[in-house]
């Protein structure tokens, strides 16, 4: 599993979450037979699962995952895949999205790749970080094709 992160530098990042999450719920939403392309032209990516907290998010795609996890100061961004091209697809994906929602505060991607011979130290950094008391496993239904 090849696994890249990002961590974006924010005053605002639950606003920036909750854009990802209306995208990505909408993008999950479209008729699976009839997906509008990109403006670059290539098909936007096909979704299987969405889940939400209020200071995090999956979205499962069919060639990977991203992880999204909202701090006091940033959102950190994690992708895995199994191959580099599917690695490299959902990073353009995922920084097309964040630098058309960040115009404003030209918000900047930048991707390292995480410590691949320890993949879930970076997810556990993700889960661990401190949230308010109130919103500790307060989870929003998940989404999925597979259940329709």
């Amino acid at each position: 599993m090849l696994i890249a992160e990002a961590d974006i530098r924010t005053e605002r990042p639950s606003r920036y979450l909750e854009e990802l999450r209306e995208h990505s719920i909408e993008v999950c939403g479209h008729i699976p037979h009839r997906p509008h392309p990109h403006h670059d032209g290539t098909a936007p990516p096909q979704i299987r699962n969405v889940e939400w907290t209020d200071t995090g998010g999956t979205i499962d795609l069919v060639e990977g995952r991203c992880t999204l996890q909202a701090g006091p100061d940033s959102l950190t961004l994690r992708v895995e895949a199994a191959d580099r091209d599917s690695l490299q697809r959902i990073q353009r994906l995922v920084t097309g999205r964040m630098q058309k929602i960040g115009k404003r505060d030209a918000l900047q991607v930048t991707w390292r790749q995480a410590d691949a011979d320890h993949p879930h130290r970076a997810r556990n950094r993700l889960l661990n970080r401190r949230q308010p008391d109130g919103l500790k496993g307060r989870f929003l239904p998940s989404l999925s094709r597979d259940a329709e």
